[in-house]
């Protein structure tokens, strides 16, 4: 039995959700985490024991125990699927990716509950990942998947041509949820999803046509921006060093290993009060025995919160300019004035701090603010709805097979390039050939000649072409040796296109005279997205 799944792997928190076709219910629904009392967890981990990582505590049992060993607890790790830096302690090292697997492994088991001989294998899973995010964390983010399916179902997993270890940019997640809950009232609209997570920040524009009598939903994307490395957690460490410096204390305390545990109490402690500022306006911050004192206890506010986060009070990170400036950067390149979008659909919990609503509902108007009753829950079902239409499609002639999603028989997904594609060129230059904010596909030609020959001057020194995309190496593809036959550097001359899809770029080298047999040199290579 197979059966569509949607996963929401954040910073903060994580979510999954499975398709519920039974009574009153069918469609995408998140799991209840008992522990948690919530249909989220939290993307929080503590290792009592390097040795045996059987035995970990996730969510809020692995917070519980954060002042214990602050150095064995694990979060936001996230933020490292783009180079997979390992965490280092006296304790061993482990990597993002291994984190991320840990935190999926534990949701898959505490969700399907799978027992020896169950005939429910999944085999739509999707995950949802930034729009900003480049091929390497997004490729990371599929491995740390794949690592957990198969920890939970080991040999029973298949993934040549299934449908396991797809992805689904977040705010088309969200705009999936969206849409499912106002199917009839929803037409044509401009949407803005603004997603402001623990550790991302996304702002993306698209196009939204729905038609239910042809059976099809279009997302078409106009434009996308972003920071990821811009989240809830700055805005955490922030208000820290806020409370850090109205009490006199040292900045560098964090740092000290002597005050580990009264740092990693003021660390849950703002957390907390962060989220409790949302609905009140003044909330108190107390730690016992704290640095050198017998007790920390400052009250926090509101006002204090968007003063930090504009940065007065002596910081100097001014968060709100920097995503309005995004938040205009995006609007820009959609060719859009403010007036023309038509609901910002609000994402991430970071999106709930007043002064950011405040803010979006002055360049918006309020009325167009919306936010899903559940909004922890919202990327991971729009994932699970994407998941049910891969599967759907994929058992199209299949007359056994039990159709999920009735509403839409395409999902039409018209992206942008979110990051400039190029090369890097045998003098280690940065060549851009194709620039962001382009629909796919689309290619670009650029033009070269070798720097150097080799030392008898028969042929060209380059061995391979190193392709980038944003700041990320993605992929590298050989080239054949090209033969000078007696030309000097600037007589040779080699184009490269890039082809930029939706999954793969495609890479395609031509070299005139470049064979050895003084024919036209033509060599293709592909690098698959995830």
């Amino acid at each position: 039995m197979s059966k569509p799944i949607g996963i929401d792997l954040g910073t903060t928190y994580s979510a999954i959700a499975d398709w519920k076709d039974s009574g009153l219910v069918v469609g995408p629904t998140c799991y209840h985490f008992p522990q948690e009392c919530k249909y989220y967890i939290a993307s929080k981990i503590f290792i009592p024991d390097f040795n045996d990582k059987e035995n970990v505590m996730y969510g809020s049992g692995a917070i519980k125990h954060c002042l214990t060993a602050p150095d064995k607890f694990y979060s936001a790790f996230k933020r490292g699927m783009d180079d997979n830096t390992p965490f280092e302690n006296e304790h061993g090292e482990i990597t993002p990716i291994e984190l991320s697997s840990m935190l999926l492994k534990h949701m898959f088991k505490a969700a399907v509950n799978p027992v020896e001989g169950a005939d429910f294998i999944p085999e739509g899973v999707v995950v949802s990942v930034p729009y900003y995010f480049t091929e390497r964390p997004k490729e990371n983010t599929c491995a740390s998947l794949s690592i957990a399916l198969e920890g939970v179902y080991g040999e029973h997993m298949e993934y040549e041509d299934s449908l396991n270890l797809k992805t689904v940019p977040e705010p088309i997640a969200a705009g999936l949820d969206y849409a499912f809950s106002f199917l009839d009232s929803i037409k044509h609209q401009n949407i803005l999803i603004f997603d402001l997570g623990g550790g991302t920040f996304d702002v993306t524009i698209y196009e939204l046509k729905n038609s239910l009598n042809d059976k099809k939903l279009e997302f078409t994307v106009l434009a996308t921006d972003g920071d990821a490395r811009l989240g809830g957690e700055d805005f955490d460490a922030s208000i820290r060093r806020f409370i850090l410096e109205k009490n006199g204390i040292d900045l560098n305390m964090e740092k000290d290993p002597k005050y580990k545990n009264s740092y990693a109490s003021l660390y849950l402690e703002t957390t907390d009060a962060k989220c409790i500022l949302s609905s009140v306006s003044s909330t108190s911050v107390i730690v016992n025995g704290f640095y050198d004192q017998p007790m920390l206890n400052f009250t926090l506010t509101d006002k204090h919160i968007e003063k930090i986060l504009r940065g007065e009070e002596g910081l100097k990170k001014d968060y709100i300019s920097k995503i309005e400036d995004i938040v205009d950067r995006c609007l820009n390149k959609a060719e859009l004035k403010r007036q023309m979008i038509d609901r910002v659909v609000l994402v991430g919990g970071s999106s709930n701090i007043p002064c950011i609503r405040k803010m979006l509902e002055q360049k918006f108007g309020s009325d167009k603010m919306y936010q899903s009753p559940k909004p922890s829950e919202t990327v991971a079902r729009g994932a699970c709805i994407y998941a049910a239409y891969l599967l759907d499609k994929s058992n199209a002639n299949n007359p056994d097979y039990h159709r999920h999603l009735h509403y839409w028989d395409d999902i039409i997904i018209r992206p942008k390039t979110a990051h400039n594609l190029g090369i890097i060129t045998d003098t280690n230059r940065v060549d851009t050939i194709i620039s962001s904010n382009k629909f796919t596909p689309i290619s670009g030609t650029r033009v070269y000649r070798p720097s150097k020959l080799s030392a008898d001057g028969a042929t060209a020194s380059i061995d391979s072409l190193t392709v980038k995309q944003g700041n990320d190496i993605i992929g590298s593809i050989p080239i054949p040796t090209i033969y000078t036959h007696g030309r000097s550097k600037k007589d040779i001359l080699i184009s490269v296109t890039l082809l930029a899809e939706a999954t793969n770029v495609k890479v395609i080298i031509n070299v005139p005279q470049g064979n050895e047999d003084g024919s036209d040199l033509h060599t293709e290579g592909q690098i698959q997205f995830s």
